[in-house]
């Protein structure tokens, strides 16, 4: 029988762990691919209305350009006022980042310069929708009718 000394033999052991995680994910609640980087989740597979780039600068708004931000020039063809009430001190428009920091509203007119349709632009108590006036002339150019403003189904401008 060998014997080995006392010396060669340890009574520790040496473990090295690494960290537990996984990717950064980005919530996307306006679902328009683009990343709230003030929402994030760290988990190894991606979770649902999660994506992996942090780029939506305008995250609770709708939009494929600009980091998540609208265009104005998405509105329309049409001649138009596109009106921005901040509601909080900002010394640049792009501080406003929730729906409630400004009130935001699009005229458009027609050719002699008639309003046709007011938009408040998420006004809605219900679900932050569009609300709608519409304004109509007769052929002389007199309103005729002035309807009262609703709420769309879809809840977005539509062109």
């Amino acid at each position: 029988m060998t014997h080995f000394p006392r010396s060669t033999y340890s009574s520790s052991v040496s473990v090295t762990l690494g960290t537990v995680g996984g990717a950064t994910w980005y919530a996307d609640t306006d679902q328009d691919g683009y990343g709230d980087p003030a929402n994030t989740l760290v988990q190894c597979t991606q979770p649902a209305n999660y994506v992996s780039n942090s780029d939506d600068e305008c995250p609770e708004e709708y939009a494929e350009t600009l980091n998540g931000c609208p265009l104005l020039s998405d509105f329309s063809d049409e001649n138009y006022i596109y009106t921005i009430a901040p509601q909080i001190p900002v010394q640049d428009i792009t501080e406003i980042i929730d729906n409630k920091d400004a009130i935001k509203n699009i005229t458009y007119f027609d050719g002699l310069g008639r309003p046709m349709q007011s938009i408040a632009i998420k006004q809605s108590a219900i679900n932050e929708r569009d609300i709608i006036a519409h304004i109509d002339y007769d052929e002389f150019g007199r309103q005729d009718k002035d309807y009262l403003p609703y709420v769309p189904d879809e809840g977005r401008i539509q062109a």
